[in-house]
């Protein structure tokens, strides 16, 4: 069975936070971060469409990590019509952790529900329907979450992930771009 011990949380590196305490969206103004995100978009379509799999997952962390901070980052892949993990990355180290199945996560909750998932503090949302609670039994640390659907007009392909150490680290508008994100 699959596990989760793979997504834990890596330890910072110093050039992921060059300005601890501040949001790297932040940094950019609005118009100028709207520019960002549109050519990351056409970047990863690029990288989607020439590369491999992990071509993309690379690319996706890089792109991302200059605008939004973030401690994990997974992509689930199902098999066509099932519940069964076809392929699986994490552009974070893989860490010990508690050996939880990857059919009680917040990604399998978000594959079958087809719907978005963001959490924006464990600690304090009570509205997300038991998602909260399964965040705070990795015992890993995480605080907040946005995991999206990643679909085709063909079928549903899996879920893509973000997870933070800190709560509320996700805006509406992030949650709105990693959508576009997922969309590729």
């Amino acid at each position: 069975m699959a596990s989760i011990a793979e997504f834990s949380p890596t330890p910072q590196v110093p050039w992921t936070n060059i300005l601890p305490g501040k949001r790297l969206d932040r940094l950019a103004s609005g118009p100028e971060m709207v520019r960002k995100r549109y050519e990351a978009l056409a970047r990863l379509s690029r990288s989607l469409a020439a590369g491999t799999p992990e071509d993309w997952i690379r690319d996706l962390n890089a792109e991302l990590r200059s605008m939004l901070p973030f401690d994990l980052l997974g992509v689930v892949v199902y098999k066509k019509d099932e519940n069964e993990i076809e392929w699986r990355s994490s552009a974070t180290e893989q860490t010990a952790g508690k050996d939880v199945p990857l059919d009680e996560t917040l990604f399998a909750c978000v594959y079958q529900r087809q719907q978005p998932l963001w959490i924006a503090d464990c600690d304090t949302d009570e509205g997300c329907g038991g998602a909260s609670q399964r965040l705070k039994n990795l015992d890993l640390g995480y605080r907040s979450f946005c995991g999206l659907p990643l679909t085709t007009p063909y079928r549903r392909l899996g879920v893509f992930g973000l997870a933070s150490l800190q709560p509320d680290r996700f805006t509406a508008e992030d949650v709105a771009f990693l959508n576009q994100v997922a969309g590729q």
